[in-house]
């Protein structure tokens, strides 16, 4: 399973900074998908492999959880969201080649 907060943490990161008009690198099956919030279900992005994400743990057997989000250069604007300090398990952040500001 994927943890709640985690989700609404990586939906507060999308919300806030553009998310519609992040670029996504291309072809999907090889980069990862877009980060998907539609719908009614909480969605899992390490088990729908979303870019920029790395996770620990197989979601099946095992609780899993966002370790890495890499995202440079992927059009993000605004400030960075202090919720981001909610991911305890996050070991590495790259959001370089942005327009964002802020401090973490």
């Amino acid at each position: 399973s994927f943890p709640e907060n985690e989700y609404y943490i990586l939906e507060n990161l999308f919300d806030n900074n553009g998310g519609e008009n992040w670029q996504w690198a291309t072809p999907y099956n090889v980069s990862g998908y877009p980060w998907e919030f539609r719908g009614v279900n909480v969605s899992n992005p390490c088990l729908e492999i979303w870019q920029g994400i790395t996770c620990y743990g197989d979601c099946v057997n095992t609780p899993c959880t966002v370790t890495a989000i890499s995202l440079p250069n992927h059009n993000l604007a605004y400030n960075i969201p202090d919720s981001l300090a909610g991911l305890s398990n996050l070991v590495h952040l790259d959001l370089s080649k942005n327009v964002l500001s802020g401090i973490i």
